[in-house]
Order: C-alpha cells, then sequence, then structure tokens
C-alpha cells in the first residue's frame, strides 16, 4: 500500500521488473496507472525514465487525482509495440488528509 497526503502532486517512481530483471523500456510503447476513484476511473500515463534500461516511470499526479481520502484499488499496464499489454502491479492507494490543503 502507498500512503499519500490528499492534494499531494509529487510524482511517484515505479520500477517495472519482468523475470527479476527491469524492464527494457525501449520495448515499451505506454505505461499508464489506472486508479479507482470510488467507481470513477482515473488513467494516468506515466513518463520514461532516461535510462530505457532502467524499468523506472514516474506517475505524474495533479492536484486533483488524489483528492478524496480514503483507500482506493490501482494498477500499473504497460502497452507494448506490438500493441499487447501487460498488467505489472496492483497495488491500494490509502490517501490521507492534510491539515493546511488550500
Amino acid at each position: 500500500m502507498i500512503t499519500r497526503y490528499r492534494g499531494d502532486t509529487h510524482k511517484l517512481q515505479v520500477t517495472l521488473n519482468s523475470n527479476l530483471a527491469p524492464v527494457d523500456l525501449d520495448t515499451v510503447s505506454k505505461v499508464e496507472v489506472g486508479v479507482n476513484k470510488s467507481g470513477v476511473i482515473l488513467v494516468i500515463e506515466c513518463t520514461k525514465h532516461t535510462d530505457s534500461l532502467s524499468g523506472i516511470v514516474y506517475v505524474p499526479f495533479s492536484e486533483t487525482d488524489l483528492d478524496v481520502v480514503g483507500t482506493f484499488s490501482f494498477d500499473v499496464q504497460v502497452t507494448w509495440l506490438d500493441s499487447t499489454k501487460t498488467t505489472f502491479l496492483v497495488d491500494k492507494f490509502k490517501i490521507i488528509d492534510d491539515i493546511n490543503k488550500t
């Protein structure tokens, strides 16, 4: 489970691994994170790390992406260059309230 504060926009770093090795991002067309916000599915396109052999992608958040307090399921889905798809991670975000939300 990943814990974040409501409205925070710091990007999340995710490392994609296959067979205990980082995924070669040169073989990846697109990486998306899907968040189930109480029945509303939010899809966020990730950015790739500059080192394609690192397997690292970043999830950029806007203030409204994680603006609801609660626990929400998410997954990370990769679309390969040949258009096939693989889901790499299924987990939960716990969004907690912050004091100085403006």
